[in-house]
Formats: C-alpha cells, sequence, structure tokens
C-alpha cells in the first residue's frame, strides 16, 4: 500500500483509464464489424454481451451493446471499420506510452527512449494489445456457439457447459500473456524474463477478476449511481471500472518490482 501511494498509482490508473475509453470502443467496434461483414449470425454479438455480464461486468455490456448495434445496423461497416481501426490503434499506441510512464515512475527510472524507437516499440504493443482483445473478443463470442454447433453436430447436448467452459482458463491465459508483455516491454530499463514477471500478472489478472466481482456486489446491494447521475450513470459506472482495472495492471508492476529488490 505504501508504494501504491508512493508512486500515485490512483492517478496513473485515472490517465490508463482515458485511453482505456478511446481504444476499446473503436477496437471493439472493429471486430462488430467484421462479424457483419463476414455474415455472422447476430447471436454472435449477444453472446459477446452475455460473456461479458458473465465476466461480472454487466454494465459494461450495457455501455457498448447500444455502440455495437448501431454498428452492425450501418451500411457503411467498410468505412466504420477502417476509421474505428485507425482510431483505436491511435489511442492504443497512446495508452502505451502513458503505462510506460507509469511504468518508469513505479520502477523510477528516467525514460531514456528515444523517438526513434520508442515509437516503434509503442505502435508494436499497440497492435499487439488489439490482437490480444481480438483474440479475448473471439474467446468470449464464439465459444458458445461453436459449443451449440458441437452439440447439435453430435447430439451431446450435456456436454455444452463444459465446452463452454473453456473459455475462462482461455482468458486466464490471454490475460497472463497481455500482462506479462508490458511488464516486460514498458519500463526504460533492462526486464528480466517473462516467466519472472509472471507473478505479478497473476497477481493484476487476480485483482482484475476479484475487483470486478467486488464491484459488481458493491453495485447491486449499495450503490445508487443512477440517482445521482441519471442517463450517465451507465457511463460513469464502466469509467470507475475501468479505472479500477488499470489500477490492478499497476499493481502487479509493483509486486514484479518488489520480488526483483527482494531478489537482489
Amino acid at each position: 500500500m505504501r508504494a501504491v501511494l508512493a508512486h500515485d498509482l490512483p492517478q496513473l490508473g485515472a490517465a490508463l483509464t482515458f485511453y482505456t475509453v478511446l481504444s476499446l470502443l473503436p477496437a471493439l467496434i472493429v471486430v462488430v464489424a467484421l462479424v457483419g461483414m463476414v455474415g455472422l449470425a447476430p447471436d454472435t454479438v449477444r453472446d459477446l454481451l452475455d460473456a461479458l455480464g458473465d465476466l461480472g461486468a454487466p454494465w459494461a455490456a450495457g455501455f457498448v451493446s447500444d455502440v455495437l448495434a448501431s454498428v452492425l445496423a450501418s451500411r457503411n461497416s467498410g468505412a466504420v471499420l477502417v476509421l474505428s481501426f485507425l482510431t483505436s490503434l491511435w489511442a492504443a499506441s497512446a495508452y502505451v506510452g502513458s503505462f510506460m510512464a507509469a511504468s518508469d515512475r513505479i520502477y523510477e527510472v528516467p525514460a531514456r527512449r528515444p523517438f526513434r524507437t520508442g515509437l516503434p516499440l509503442r505502435l508494436g504493443l499497440a497492435l499487439l494489445l488489439l490482437a490480444l482483445l481480438s483474440a479475448t473478443v473471439a474467446v468470449l463470442a464464439l465459444v458458445s456457439p461453436a459449443g451449440r454447433w458441437i452439440a447439435h453436430a453430435t447430439g451431446v447436448g450435456g456436454g455444452l457447459p463444459a465446452w463452454t467452459g473453456i473459455r475462462w482458463p482461455l482468458l486466464v491465459a490471454l490475460g497472463l500473456l497481455l500482462f506479462s508483455v508490458l511488464y516486460k516491454f514498458a519500463p526504460s530499463r533492462r526486464q528480466p524474463s517473462i516467466w519472472r514477471l509472471t507473478p505479478g500478472a497473476a497477481v493484476g489478472v487476480a485483482l482484475w477478476a476479484l475487483g470486478s466481482a467486488g464491484f459488481s456486489l458493491y453495485l447491486d446491494h449499495f450503490a445508487a449511481y443512477d440517482r445521482v447521475y441519471g442517463t450517465l450513470a451507465t457511463a460513469v459506472v464502466f469509467l470507475v471500472w475501468a479505472w479500477l482495472m488499470n489500477i490492478a495492471l499497476l499493481v502487479g508492476a509493483e509486486v514484479n518490482r518488489a520480488l526483483e529488490a527482494h531478489r537482489t
């Protein structure tokens, strides 16, 4: 807790949240536009929104559902796809840059990357983030339809819950990979191997899951955002949730720093 306050992780998490919102919605639009262009059923998008609710973020599903529905109904899916991809790439690059600055603050090192090497690294990590987001959406949205198709083809309907349960270890693996890659390449210093950064990634992913579940319980039983913010309540709740998730990511970096200091 002392390191969290000393490095001002809540403020750093707020900056990351700003770029999260800027990059996440266009990236989701890209994925959903692709769904519409390849002719997949609208049930696929509903499966995605249901999966967000299963992850402990039903208000996140409500926040993006209207945007996704409008994209599916658009006749200019190609133009939406290109514009959204460029927007999400720029915003994801800005997110990576903000996380690099936060990582340097956590490790207490100066930013030493020149522009000619920093920009390609930011873009490369941004593309990787978008690829992992696409993989996450694919796991969330396609596992249930695939399970239904297999159950229908084989006539074994009882195996559907087990099949759809596969998405949880896949999501954990994707989360560990995402966190570890960010922890490896973001700081302006030589980092240990990705395997040595896995403990912090595991803590970050665990805090992500616990934070989502705890925040949902708080909203269900104690909070009254709709009375205070009215029609903006869903957006405000989404922002608070994203802020908590980014703090979890930063806490994982703090854990890795503490473990490295303990080893040395």
